[in-house]
């Protein structure tokens, strides 16, 4: 299963993360997928989408930004 909202790339996650923890003097530096030199190819777009759970009837997970703000809030 996956949160709901809009896809949201590696960099602009940590970003939002930083944000909701008051780390505003730490700068994310964003890299090109084929400077990591990985061994097995990547597709370009890996956004998520929960199908199972409509499927089966159940409930969305909250939208990942409210799930990751909660979380921070706990730390």
């Amino acid at each position: 299963m996956t949160n709901e909202g809009d896809g949201v790339s590696y960099e602009e996650f940590a970003c939002e993360a930083l944000r909701l923890a008051g780390c505003v003097d730490i700068e994310v530096e964003a890299v090109a997928m084929d400077s990591l030199k990985r061994p097995a190819p990547r597709p370009k777009n890996s956004r998520l989408r929960c199908l199972y759970s409509e499927g089966v009837g159940l409930a969305p997970l909250p939208d990942w930004r409210d799930s990751l703000r909660h979380f921070v809030q706990k730390l």
